[in-house]
């Protein structure tokens, strides 16, 4: 996003995901993430009849800053995101990485470490937290 005041709601980003069904990247550089809120999850974790997710049914990795209140929606963003996942096919989520700061380090070793989050390797998803200053790509 060009205006690092404009942040998306949860409605917002999935009307814009909706018109982006080829999507294989997601890449979200928002320090707090509006969008991520009952609606988007709603929308993100849904299937067809056939398995395949509704919305961006190609993408394949997610990336995102770590933000405090993650801590709130973590259960419901985990079983999002661990609905994606495909253990048996190449297709579905295969890489989620939480960007963080350095003061955010303990916070996410936490958050690495739950139960909730180990259960995504339990659906083939690699998940990765990286620095933002060793994230090349966002420095």
């Amino acid at each position: 996003m060009p205006d690092a005041d404009c942040k998306l709601a949860g409605k917002e980003m999935v009307q814009i995901l909706k018109a982006a069904p080829l999507l294989q990247v997601l890449e979200v550089r928002d320090h707090q993430p509006r969008f991520i809120s009952d609606d988007f999850l709603e929308a993100f974790s849904q299937l067809s009849p056939s398995g395949t997710p509704v919305l961006c049914p190609n993408l394949q990795t997610i990336c995102f800053r770590y933000f405090p209140s993650i801590k709130l929606m973590r259960f419901a963003l985990v079983l999002a995101l661990r609905a994606r996942g495909s253990p048996d096919t190449q297709e579905g989520l295969h890489t989620v990485i939480v960007v963080y700061t350095s003061d955010q380090a303990t916070a996410v070793k936490k958050l690495r470490t739950s139960a909730e989050w180990c259960s995504l390797r339990d659906a083939s998803i690699d998940l990765q937290v990286r620095d933002v200053v060793a994230h090349a790509e966002w420095s």
